[in-house]
């Protein structure tokens, strides 16, 4: 069985008028006006181009400080658009009858705790022979993708979610793994990916260290010279992808 919630027009835009108030940006803001007036406020293009685009320095978030913690050869597939998804059995909120991940922008921390080649794809696997580390010497991490979620869908069944493999790198037993964990199921966060132009670096606190999912940047990377990793009409093929999945 696959949970799928419906958000009504008025729920999506209720839902993005919560978002924007985060950054300071009013219901009576242009800004505002501009996404409550796109086609499909849901999946409407990341907050962060709009306020770019204004050039208004009180609407630029330039300070989103949540980050997650992923693996580091996830985060070269998320960079590289040979990934669209997250995995996840937390991290998750309920607001106006739907499913919602605990902050719609956030930051990746890239970990290599508990990675190994055969927890990932043959492409992952590939990927992970190939890619440079990002770890940059001891315990100094670098920050640059971020990321905004686009939905967030409820996967009760393992045969259900063992289709959306095309979406993600990691291996059928490793999803298995995640799946069975606990309750199962599995919280599929469908993400749109953004670079920065370089990588702030950051030295992992006791605080920062640990298993934990989510954690608080001091002084969080600036969003001004964010670039989407992937085109649009690339992505637009990853969200019809999805959602033939979910039919």
């Amino acid at each position: 069985m696959l949970a799928v919630l419906k958000m009504s027009r008025r729920n999506a835009t209720n839902s993005n008028s919560s978002v924007l108030g985060r950054y300071g940006i009013g219901s009576d803001s242009t800004l505002s006006g501009r996404i409550h007036c796109h086609e499909d406020v849901a999946t409407a293009p990341l907050i962060l181009r709009y306020l770019t685009l204004t050039g208004n320095p009180r609407m630029n978030p330039t300070n989103i400080p949540f980050a997650i913690k992923e693996w580091d050869v996830v985060c070269e597939a998320l960079r590289a658009g040979e990934q669209h998804l997250l995995l996840r059995k937390g991290g998750i909120r309920e607001q106006d009858d739907q499913f919602r991940a605990e902050h719609d922008a956030f930051w990746f921390w890239p970990t290599r705790f508990h990675q190994t080649p055969d927890q990932l794809s043959p492409a992952g696997r590939k990927l992970l022979d190939q890619m440079q580390a990002k770890h940059v010497g001891g315990n100094r991490f670098g920050v640059d993708l971020l990321a905004e979620v686009q939905q967030v869908r409820y996967v009760t069944s393992a045969t259900k979610l063992a289709e959306f493999a095309p979406l993600h790198i990691l291996s059928p037993d490793t999803v298995r793994m995640r799946f069975h964990y606990r309750d199962p199921g599995v919280y599929l966060f469908l993400i749109r990916v953004y670079a920065a132009p370089r990588p702030k670096l950051y030295v992992e606190t006791p605080e920062i260290a640990g298993c934990k999912s989510w954690i608080e940047l001091p002084d969080p990377p600036s969003t001004a010279d964010l670039q989407p990793v992937v085109s649009d009409e690339e992505f637009a093929a990853a969200q019809e992808k999805f959602a033939a999945l979910l039919a």
